[in-house]
């Protein structure tokens, strides 16, 4: 067993790199896709949200489950499972558009595939590399944000020339392969710290849920994730109805806010581990907050990219900063609060891209979408108050 924590299988990471790219291509195709398939199916601008809820119900429904089930020794089984239902569940999309109801339930088992292939790479990569959790676990969401990055490219390119739901076609496809590589590289040797893990710790959760402040994290992701899902979720939408923006160009906007996301989390991730995250997180989602509300109250398009790019490149750090925040209070019990956290994130990327759609339906596409920004701000006063309250000079 290696004692050097850096001294990771290579296989293994380019795998995960892989595995994580393709969760991202669904995540970030997932918005763009909301206009061909509300266009499809003749969906209101109420349930226009329906596809990204769905998706997102999956990804909570398997974080939840890999918090109370995450042991490093299963994740051989988990991670080549979760690739192959991957490939099964889009690939059905394909063949089985025959109903938005139908659609969706598959949607929904896409999300439970990608999210328990997301919860076991963020679970492996937070516990392995200990002290430096946040600076791995942002170069691992640098190829999520790659793969969020190529979703939308890949559903604009689509559009032009074929169908929508071809898009599953490419995303399932790529699971094949990462299957049979799951398989043949075993994870569990790759275990730096599971020889200090006090006996029973993967199966005692008493500690993180006696915590306020455990729950007081997960309420702050809960809100991070409403932003962030709202926003990639929704800009294709107010592009396309209220700037008069192709459905094609309106998914490469998309694809700005993603590859400012991937430069944020390639540049902050080598200095980050050495930051008190708690403010770092405040400053982050503060400054989105003002540039997410230019994105919407600006009318020219040059204006938008740019105020798209700043937006990215401060969420950039955020989400998984949270990761390793969890993992630093909660280090005996990585694989539960990784869990927890994530199944948060989906809760909030599950209720508040719906949310939008009533409200939207109620005040006008133009002053639903404010509520992005709004609560944006909110949740940087919400992390201010966890640095003070809570933390105070114990979380660096």
């Amino acid at each position: 067993m290696p004692k050097d924590p850096d001294s990771y299988d290579w296989r293994l990471n380019i795998i995960s790199y892989l595995g994580m790219l393709n969760v991202g291509m669904v995540f970030g195709s997932s918005g763009p896709l909301l206009v061909p398939i509300s266009g499809f199916f003749q969906l209101r601008l109420s349930q226009v949200g329906y596809p990204v809820v769905f998706v997102s119900m999956g990804f909570l429904l398997a974080t939840v489950l890999m918090s109370l089930i995450w042991r490093i020794d299963r994740g051989r089984l988990l991670l080549t499972f979760s690739s192959l239902s991957l490939l099964l569940s889009s690939v059905g999309i394909v063949f089985l558009h025959i109903s938005i109801g139908v659609v969706l339930a598959l949607l929904f088992f896409v999300g439970l595939s990608a999210g328990t292939l997301n919860a076991s790479l963020a679970s492996l990569f937070s516990e392995v590399h200990g002290e430096n959790r946040a600076k791995y676990l942002n170069i691992l969401h640098v190829f999520f944000s790659l793969g969020a990055f190529i979703g939308p490219l890949l559903v604009g390119t689509v559009l032009r020339y074929a169908v929508w739901y071809l898009v599953y076609l490419f995303i399932g496809l790529l699971n094949f392969p990462l299957s049979i590589f799951f398989w043949r590289v075993k994870p569990s040797k790759c275990a730096v710290f599971s020889e200090k893990r006090e006996s029973g710790e993967n199966c005692w959760v008493k500690e993180p849920l006696s915590s306020a402040l455990f729950w007081f994290v997960v309420f702050a992701m809960f809100l991070y994730a409403g932003v962030e899902g709202s926003f990639v979720s929704w800009i294709p939408m107010f592009l396309t109805k209220t700037r008069s923006v192709s459905p094609v160009v309106a998914s490469y906007s998309v694809s700005i806010f993603w590859l400012t996301v991937i430069a944020g989390r390639a540049l902050f991730g080598r200095f980050l581990h050495h930051t008190d995250l708690s403010r770092s997180l405040a400053v982050g989602t503060g400054g989105a907050a003002f540039f997410i509300a230019l994105t919407f109250l600006t009318k020219g398009v040059a204006s938008i990219v740019l105020f798209l790019a700043c937006s990215g490149l401060l969420l950039s750090f955020v989400y998984p900063s949270f990761l390793a925040l969890g993992g630093n209070l909660f280090p005996k019990y990585i694989g539960f609060a990784t869990g927890a956290l994530i199944s948060g994130a989906f809760a909030g990327h599950m209720f508040f891209p719906w949310l939008i759609g009533p409200i939207s339906q109620m005040l006008g596409l133009t002053r639903g979408v404010l509520m992005i920004p709004l609560l944006s701000a909110g949740l940087a006063i919400v992390l201010v108050y966890l640095r003070y309250a809570f933390l105070a000079k114990k979380v660096s």
